[in-house]
């Protein structure tokens, strides 16, 4: 309803008609979405309610391939941002994966940290310690 708002207003002197909205249509600037919604209003003969739920279904059916095609962008986006920080930190992620899954103490604690920063940021740095070394007795 709201396309048909923006693209064909309700009329000051009377209801809103399918044959007031196809003229509408036919005023839009030559392009895709002119195209379509002119066959949607075809398909829909003479009944408004069905050009309503034309027009949804064929929203909800591009938005779902721009939602997939997105999501796989995303995905590979992802993966190679992934791979790009491990090469850049020099992270054994292997490694980090076979100690996680056969330590549940350091997985624990893993686990802890990652929830303490997600609920308030970093958590505070421990304070420093004297070191017996740095001070002979």
């Amino acid at each position: 309803m709201a396309l048909l708002d923006v693209v064909a207003p309700l009329p000051t002197d009377g209801p809103r008609t399918l044959a007031s909205i196809t003229q509408a249509l036919a005023n839009l600037p030559d392009g895709s979405l002119k195209q379509a919604l002119l066959t949607l209003a075809a398909q829909a003969g003479t009944d408004l309610s069905s050009l309503q739920q034309n027009v949804e279904t064929w929203f909800n059916d591009v938005m779902d391939r721009v939602s997939g095609w997105y999501r796989s962008k995303v995905k590979y986006l992802t993966a190679g941002v992934a791979v790009v920080l491990a090469v850049a930190v020099n992270a054994d992620t292997l490694r980090i994966g076979t100690v996680l899954a056969n330590d549940p103490e350091r997985l624990a604690t893993v686990v802890q940290k990652a929830a303490e920063f997600a609920n308030g940021g970093l958590p505070a740095a421990p304070e420093p310690q004297p070191s017996d070394s740095l001070h002979p007795t």
